[in-house]
């Protein structure tokens, strides 16, 4: 019965953070419609944070219903992880696979330069991930490749470009064990 507790309220907290989206894309100026949407949002919020806490046997906060209102899907997943009910939000996913990738170029990088130009590229080319720093990576390795950098600028440039994605995700998963 837990479990189905636990996925009524997950679809109800999803479809009313759709329920507010799609209200703001209405751009709807009825004052009186948008008062009554609000106080019924929120306080379907109030109960169903309260029965998810609850099912989840996970200490419930007055907040909880306003993160969900402030962030909105992000929100979810952070009560959902909470809750327990998953491991990591999409954020926290892609923070850490952006150090995991981060980690495994800059082990790659202490290569020589023909067998880690190669597997840079093998790694960049099979990422599907996309952040500020990739690119500037595989502009980096091109550079290598056409001969218009030395490996030894590329190593340098790696460090500096991906030790502080890894370190941040270190700091966050340190924080998140206190």
């Amino acid at each position: 019965m837990q479990g189905y507790i636990l996925e009524k309220a997950t679809k109800v907290l999803w479809d009313l953070v759709a329920l507010v989206n799609e209200l703001e894309a209405t751009k709807t100026t009825d004052e009186q419609v948008l008062e009554a949407v609000h106080n019924n949002v929120y306080s379907a919020l109030w109960d169903v944070t309260k029965i998810a806490s609850a099912a989840s046997e996970t200490e419930w906060y007055p907040e909880d219903r306003d993160l969900v209102l402030r962030e909105r899907r992000a929100g979810v997943e952070k009560l959902l992880v909470r809750y327990g009910w998953i491991s990591e939000t999409t954020e926290q996913k892609m923070t850490r696979e952006i150090a995991e990738f981060a980690q495994r170029v800059l082990e790659v990088a202490k290569l020589s330069r023909g067998d880690g130009r190669t597997q840079i590229h093998q790694e960049i080319n099979s990422c599907n991930l996309s952040f500020p720093a990739l690119q500037q990576l595989s502009s980096s390795i091109e550079a290598v490749t056409m001969g218009d950098k030395s490996w030894e600028s590329f190593q340098l440039e790696a460090e500096v470009l991906l030790r502080p994605l890894i370190d941040a995700y270190e700091t966050d998963i340190q924080s998140k064990n206190k």
